[in-house]
């Protein structure tokens, strides 16, 4: 068990987990196996903490920021506003 102890600190780093999930990935490599672990109940729990917050840290890069969400709601708002006053204007032509 002594894998069990030394992992979780090296998982939670983001870099950490980052680097060896696209080394897995890309050369098609579990992660326990870059790490040398040989115990197979070990091994599964770190490829399954590796795969889990892994995962967890893509959503989190896949959501937009709270600026991101309140510019495009700004922008949002004024392109309404411009298409109003657009329509407004060729109604008034008319």
């Amino acid at each position: 068990m002594e894998g069990c102890r030394h992992s979780a600190p090296f998982v939670e780093n983001d870099s950490n987990i980052r680097i060896l999930d696209g080394i897995g990935q890309r050369y098609h490599v579990r992660p326990s196996e870059l790490v040398c672990i040989d115990d197979p109940a070990v091994a599964l729990d770190f490829d399954a903490a590796v795969l889990f917050r892994g995962v967890s840290l893509e959503k989190k890069e896949d959501e937009p920021s709270k600026e991101e969400v309140k510019k495009q709601q700004t922008l949002g708002f004024e392109t309404i506003r411009a298409l109003q006053n657009q329509a407004i204007k060729s109604y008034q032509r008319e």
